[in-house]
């Protein structure tokens, strides 16, 4: 981050995580590990999981790099397991609310902002993972009411 600041998060305190899982895997690469959290929701509801998006996404913009993390060469993934493609639609649109947090500096014009929790957090069918479909989705880079907002959501091959 260097002299780059986390700014317009909606909660900024360092609070606990409790993924249902932490993934470490070997990157292709050889440069150390990957890892990946990841929260299974069993609610359906995403209103259970809207302090989870504020607390990852204060995590990846700002404490990962004061934590067991740190010596990654990139932040953790987070991959929000959704049970079925409306679940995802609407935990999509809640998350593309919630992460707000950025990197800022001065002198950088606000399409180079790096909105870490948007391009951190994936949204991943429980049935795709059955049927070996290693595919999510990734909000699109800018927070809505952002002047460089493209407001397609991407999907993001998970491996292959």
């Amino acid at each position: 981050m260097g002299d780059w600041s986390a700014e317009d998060l909606r909660d900024p305190r360092a609070r606990l995580l409790r993924p249902d899982a932490v993934l470490e895997m070997a990157r292709d690469s050889g440069k150390g590990m990957r890892t990946i959290f990841v929260e299974y929701d069993r609610t359906r509801r995403v209103d259970k999981n809207y302090d989870k998006f504020r607390r990852y996404d204060a995590f990846l913009c700002r404490w990962w790099h004061h934590s067991a993390y740190a010596d990654q060469p990139a932040p953790p993934l987070v991959i929000f397991v959704c049970q079925t493609q409306e679940q995802r639609q609407q935990f999509l649109a809640a998350a593309d609310y919630e992460l707000t947090g950025h990197h800022w500096h001065p002198s950088a014009a606000p399409e180079r902002h790096d909105y870490v929790g948007r391009t951190r957090l994936l949204f991943a069918l429980e049935h795709d993972a059955h049927a070996g479909i290693l595919e999510a989705w990734q909000l699109p880079r800018f927070p809505p009411r952002h002047p460089a907002r493209d407001s397609a959501v991407r999907r993001v091959r998970l491996g292959g």
